[in-house]
């Protein structure tokens, strides 16, 4: 039989490994990556991760009885954990921008928990300890809807991300945004992580069923942080371009040479051949630039202010729109002309580049 020092003994353990993992991860993301800032956003989630597990140390040893203002401060904080992910997600795997009500909702369950939860940050020390000691069941009752509340904002950050990446492998060939399949493939334990967390949470609210379910989505994020390290390294292995070893790859490139690198790609992008190429991935376009991936990613976002996939459909659109005004093309037709196998993801990409619909566009044109 295990005893209970046992046990302690293998949590202090899994701690102490969550601390150090992810003080690891948050330096690596922080400085891997210096000039975007998608990386610096995924080291502010693990420096988060970081601080729920010390709080995990520091009530295994009970010193919430001694410092009674780290007590509850746990919850708004691991509530902030999924947003802050979900945002370093679109920003790594340069995805389109969520829409602003949905960034609101990311983040309503750590406001609506912090909201819950002031008057008593505001309470004197000797005021905490003693509800502290004095663990009600209504207080019970109130964290358990708390850790409940942030489960179910989770699943259904995650569900979202889900859902968006579903409708870009309709937008996009599988070329273009495997990493964003694979990291599909990984959400699917994560759903059913926080899915099955939140039933054993239901039948059994206690304490130690919050830290079980805490610690299985820590060790989701800590898996997928070191799947992409992994998947980044052999990428760089594969990345075999002449100049992939020049001065500007790891350098904040200079303004001439941005703007030599922008107008190329523009040129190429404004080739229909390639602009509707299924292959095309940014890999191809480096070697037609000739320098290395990261600095082709890094001419995007500096010179268009846009992620790779942004820039591929505004080209796409802008050549639908070319052939709704000069054409008796059909909608479908344009769609697949443009590089997309269904006419609801053209629609649907339609609709989100240019605020209307090409039925519309198209007959405005028609009226002039």
């Amino acid at each position: 039989m295990i005893g209970i020092m046992d046990i302690e003994n293998i949590f202090l353990i899994f701690i102490l490994f969550g601390i150090f993992q992810s003080l690891l991860l948050a330096l690596y993301f922080f400085v891997s990556d210096s000039f975007h800032f998608s990386t610096r956003i995924f080291s502010v989630c693990f420096v988060l991760l970081a601080f729920i597990f010390s709080l995990g140390l520091f009530f295994l040893y009970k010193l919430h009885y001694e410092y009674p203002h780290f007590s509850r401060i746990g919850l708004p904080i691991g509530a902030l954990v999924a947003p802050t992910f979900a945002l370093g997600a679109e920003k790594y795997f340069g995805y389109p921008k969520e829409k602003l009500i949905w960034r609101i909702i990311y983040f309503a369950a750590p406001l609506l928990i912090f909201t819950f939860l002031s008057p008593y940050y505001f309470l004197s020390a000797n005021e905490k300890l003693s509800e502290i000691t004095n663990y009600s069941s209504t207080l019970n009752k109130e964290c358990v809807s708390m850790n409940l509340i942030s489960i179910a904002s989770n699943f259904l950050i995650f569900a979202r991300i889900y859902y968006r990446l579903h409708i870009l492998s309709e937008e996009f060939n599988s070329k273009l945004i495997g990493s964003i399949l694979q990291f599909k493939k990984l959400l699917h334990f994560c759903l059913f992580i926080l899915g099955f967390s939140f039933i054993i949470f239901l039948m059994n609210p206690f304490q130690e069923t919050e830290s079980f379910v805490n610690a299985l989505f820590s060790i989701w994020i800590l898996v997928f942080a070191w799947n992409q390290i992994y998947l980044k390294t052999i990428s760089l292995q594969m990345d075999l371009t002449p100049t992939s070893k020049d001065k500007y790859s790891k350098s904040f490139i200079e303004t001439k040479l941005l703007n030599q690198y922008g107008n190329k790609i523009k040129t190429f992008l404004m080739i229909r051949e390639n602009i509707t190429n299924p292959d095309l991935n940014l890999s191809i376009l480096s070697k037609h630039l000739g320098i290395s991936l990261n600095l082709t990613s890094q001419v995007i976002n500096r010179y268009f202010s846009k992620t790779f996939l942004e820039l591929i459909r505004e080209y796409r659109i802008l050549l639908a729109i070319d052939y709704l005004k000069n054409s008796d093309f059909s909608i479908l037709r344009i769609g697949h002309e443009v590089g997309y196998n269904s006419k609801s993801s053209f629609l649907r990409s339609f609709r989100e580049e240019t605020g209307t619909t090409p039925s519309l566009l198209k007959q405005k044109a028609s009226e002039k």
